[in-house]
């Protein structure tokens, strides 16, 4: 038997949009946004909750394949404090299941993380070859099932997930909102106001009351869409004033074309 381990090439759902409002400045008189005084911090956050049933994933039968590899997958940051023991990891080949896996939760501490993986994956595939994979997470709390598209080579000698932690942005992947958007700030009427920035400050993305999207003030953000046009409200957080700046229909959904890059 073989043994051979996958390098992974990641495929990001999201696009760059540049879509901004027309925007007065203060010497105007004709502010584009809003203003509300706070005595805290805004408690923003997205809302993965969703209405997926548990998935009848079965384990591959090992017989049917000459080779197999073990990767530890890690659960993002945004959604470990979700887990729980009941969650599953699978992978696909199209419609071929080649591999499924519970949490890796310690025997010595059955109270332990259930934010890794170990997931042994299966395969016919000759060296150097390339394949199109779907990594999908079922998360039972949010009942959810996240999923990334990706590109892999056979490659011997590597290995996913032990020596560097492998962490798929399952958020850039989510059946709630299938469009993801990349957004820059500085292309939005946040632009265009003075504000006293500091590294607590915070941006929100808001359809209607839902938040669509956190960050802190550092340029970029991903705002994520159940459909395109929608009208994005943008908030913002000055820490330094403890006040909000609104902007109304700041930003419309939009899908852009995917973009590559490459998970070593």
């Amino acid at each position: 038997m073989k043994y051979r381990i996958f390098s992974f090439v990641a495929i990001l759902l999201a696009g760059l949009t540049m879509g901004a409002c027309d925007s007065d400045d203060d010497s105007n008189n004709s502010l584009s946004y809003t203003l509300e005084n706070t005595t805290m911090a805004p408690a923003w956050q997205m809302d993965w909750n969703f209405n997926q049933e548990t998935p009848n994933w079965q384990k591959p039968q090992s017989q049917s394949f000459e080779n197999w590899v073990v990767i530890l997958v890690k659960i993002e940051q945004e959604l470990q404090e979700y887990t729980s023991k009941d969650d599953l990891m699978a992978l696909f080949v199209e419609d071929e299941l080649r591999g499924l896996a519970s949490p890796a939760i310690s025997v010595d501490n059955p109270g332990s993380s259930c934010d890794y993986y170990l997931m042994k994956v299966f395969g016919n595939e000759t060296d150097e070859e390339w394949m199109d994979v779907t990594l999908k997470y079922y998360n039972s709390q949010l009942k959810h099932v996240f999923s990334r598209s990706a590109s892999f080579q056979y490659r011997t000698d590597q290995v996913i997930g032990i020596d560097e932690d492998f962490v798929p942005k399952f958020t850039l992947g989510p059946a709630k909102y299938p469009i993801v958007m990349n957004l820059s700030l500085d292309s939005t009427p946040l632009a265009n106001v003075d504000l006293e920035t500091s590294s607590d400050d915070m941006v929100g993305a808001f359809v209607g009351g839902e938040c669509r999207g956190v960050a802190h003030a550092n340029g970029r953000m991903v705002v994520y869409g159940r459909e395109e046009g929608e009208k994005v409200t943008l908030k913002y957080y000055e820490a330094a004033n403890n006040r909000i700046y609104t902007f109304n229909d700041a930003v419309r959904i939009k899908q852009l074309p995917t973009n590559t890059i490459t998970i070593n």
